[in-house]
């Protein structure tokens, strides 16, 4: 079986992560062949290749745009500009696809792939390409388009006629399957949660005196730092400052990060706050935490939780999205409405006032974390897709 994967960046976070270690997986167990195309910087055509994958760069303009941000200027906002803004951004797409696709063609029919694999909503390259070759295609929804601010700039029935016309779509999380359903009405979704692999066995870690929290993520509105840091200035000012918190992750909106690092130095809160910026060996740097936290306003799935609980630390999340399919509260970490700055610190204050819950909260989280969310279940539901696809496909051609 070959499997062509199309993705819609060239970074290392977390789709592409899952992405790669599914492929890894695949071949591993069930001898699937698979390639990546992605756009780009070859930088990450070399990392594919160093670890064995097959991957082939292309341009293409998708199918998604920026919606408009509250604090745009006044004249951004009138309707004949955002009309005129829309024209050229359609001429412009039509005109860079209408270039590009036929290399893109003449790729996917020399690679001769039995199923072309969506890695995101972002990316609709590969349903494009799969329809116009008669190939079948799955899609991998791996995200709200709020999280980053996105929305579709093609018509409704287009986009539900694009989704619909896949075998099969899969669901990061039971959030992300029930908003698709209602919104595309969509009957072909199944959720698949994200699987890790454990790696190596955890140590009973150290406890630290002064509790040491950790939050890993994008810098972003969307990944909710700024909620943290309020939340940090309120337990300072109740007296509760003997822990500290280290965020991890590259900035994708700098303007943001100014506002944090603004709301660090006005607040006084620089001796618990840190930022450090992109770590790539984000799960060995977690020995040296107790708690981890993940305040995104709507996470698709969550896995920054699920390494933290591989890491056999308790996880303070939000009740929102997919992170309540993950932490059960009370028993694998906490969860706290997104908003509620209060509710935040006192789930911090809860682990800091009864460091015992720690340890326990942590064996539970990586129990739960090895049979819920393991890479060998993720592999398993992947490949008997892929299987269900080809019969039905082969059906379909026989008729």
């Amino acid at each position: 079986m070959r499997i062509l994967f199309f993705t819609h960046n060239s970074s290392l976070y977390g789709a592409n992560r899952s992405m790669i270690e599914l492929i890894l997986k695949l071949k591993e167990d069930y001898g699937v062949e698979c390639a990546v195309m992605y756009r780009g910087y070859r930088e990450f055509q070399q990392q594919l290749s160093d670890i064995g994958i097959e991957s082939y760069p292309y341009e293409y303009n998708f199918w998604i745009k920026q919606r408009s941000h509250e604090g745009e200027a006044w004249w951004r906002k009138l309707a004949i500009f955002n009309i005129a803004r829309e024209l050229f951004h359609r001429c412009r797409d039509f005109i860079k696809n209408a270039v590009n696709l036929p290399r893109i063609y003449r790729i996917v029919r020399n690679y001769q792939p039995d199923i072309i694999h969506c890695n995101s909503s972002v990316a609709d390259c590969g349903a494009i390409v799969a329809r116009r070759l008669a190939i079948p295609y799955v899609w991998h929804l791996r995200e709200f388009g709020s999280e980053y601010n996105i929305c579709f700039n093609r018509s409704d029935k287009f986009v539900s006629k694009v989704f619909a016309g896949a075998y099969r779509v899969l669901a990061v999380s039971e959030a992300v399957k029930k908003e698709y359903e209602n919104e595309w009405g969509l009957d072909n979704i199944v959720t698949v949660y994200n699987g890790l692999n454990p790696g190596r066995i955890t140590q009973p870690r150290e406890q630290h005196k002064r509790i040491r929290f950790c939050c890993n993520g994008l810098i972003s509105e969307g990944k909710n730092q700024m909620e943290v840091l309020k939340a940090i200035k309120q337990l300072k000012d109740d007296k509760a400052d003997d822990f500290s918190v280290d965020f991890y992750g590259d900035t994708v909106n700098y303007e943001f990060f100014e506002k944090l690092k603004d709301y660090i130095y006005e607040n006084e809160i620089g001796d618990i706050a840190v930022f450090h910026g992109y770590a790539d060996n984000i799960r060995d740097k977690l020995d040296n935490y107790d708690v981890g936290i993940v305040p995104s306003r709507r996470e698709a799935f969550g896995r920054v939780t699920i390494e933290y609980m591989l890491s056999s630390m308790p996880v303070i999340g939000t009740d929102s999205g997919g992170t309540p399919e993950i932490i059960q509260h009370g028993s694998t970490g906490l969860l706290y409405s997104s908003g509620d700055v209060s509710g935040l610190a006192d789930c911090m204050k809860e682990y800091m006032e009864k460091p015992e819950l720690i340890m326990k909260h942590g064996q539970a989280g990586y129990d739960r974390a090895k049979s819920h969310f393991s890479l060998d279940q993720t592999a398993n539901k992947v490949y008997g897709i892929y299987q269900g696809v080809v019969k039905k496909y082969e059906e379909n051609d026989a008729k």
